[in-house]
């Protein structure tokens, strides 16, 4: 009996890091519900997107990271009440609704993403409504979270030419909750993204933005599917959330 309990101690751990180890070779899609609120609290757009991991190597960067596709859907009514927050992107934006009737989100695109013994990574959605997700923080795990009930780590993003991301990750073990029919364990994860800027011309010029780059992250992750939820809000209000309602074979 004690042989037994031995054994089974030693193989819980490997099987299940084993399932998010297999997340970008299991042959799974996930999908997620969308909701793009604006400064003010209006619901702008709704949507989804759907993250399909592959095996294939990301062009970017071939030697860690895997391709993963991205399919997007939005209700097209109100693509066009999308204002960008930053200037640039906002007259950009309005010239095209001017000349093409709409800004013409992405149905598509590809973007990367690795796990391997300490780390779960990928690049969130950054077009369309998400595009604001380019100053945030990326969804980012790191494995030895699984066992312990509070664990904290930091993380750098640098802006070439623009400024330092200080990003601090804390994941604390949470509820086992129902999802998709089975009894998971999750752990809640919060991020704080401040910018440091790399000069006082640049911080000087962003002044009337500063709201836009700074931004908080709360997630849910687990080890069956990754990430359940990412819920991010900037400084400037504007939230921009996502929450898995669908796993499917490709």
């Amino acid at each position: 009996m004690i042989k037994i309990f031995l054994v089974s101690l030693f193989f819980f751990p490997i099987y299940a890091f084993s399932q998010i180890e297999d997340y970008f070779n299991n042959g799974k899609k996930y999908t997620y519900n969308t909701v793009y609120i604006n400064s003010v609290g209006d619901t702008i757009i709704k949507g989804t997107v759907v993250i399909c991991p592959t095996d294939k190597k990301w062009f970017f960067q071939p030697g860690l990271q895997k391709k993963i596709v991205l399919h997007y859907k939005s209700d097209t009514a109100s693509n066009n009440n999308y204002i960008d927050p930053i200037p640039f992107f906002a007259k950009k934006d309005k010239k095209r609704i001017a000349k093409k009737g709409s800004i013409g989100f992405k149905k598509s695109n590809i973007t990367g993403g690795f796990v391997n013994d300490t780390l779960f990574y990928m690049h969130p959605p950054r077009i369309n409504q998400y595009r604001m997700l380019f100053y945030a923080p990326h969804p980012e795990f790191e494995l030895e979270s699984f066992n312990k009930t509070r664990h904290v780590f930091t993380k750098k993003l640098t802006l070439i030419g623009f400024g330092v991301y200080h990003h601090e990750y804390i994941c604390t073990k949470s509820l086992t909750i129902k999802l998709f029919n089975s009894t998971i364990e999750t752990w809640d994860m919060s991020v704080d993204s401040n910018i440091e800027y790399k000069n006082k011309k640049i911080e000087e010029n962003e002044l009337l933005y500063n709201d836009c780059y700074n931004s908080n992250l709360k997630a849910k992750f687990c080890r069956e599917y990754g990430f359940i939820n990412l819920d991010y809000k900037f400084d400037n209000n504007i939230e921009i959330k996502f929450e898995l309602v669908k796993v499917e074979t490709l």
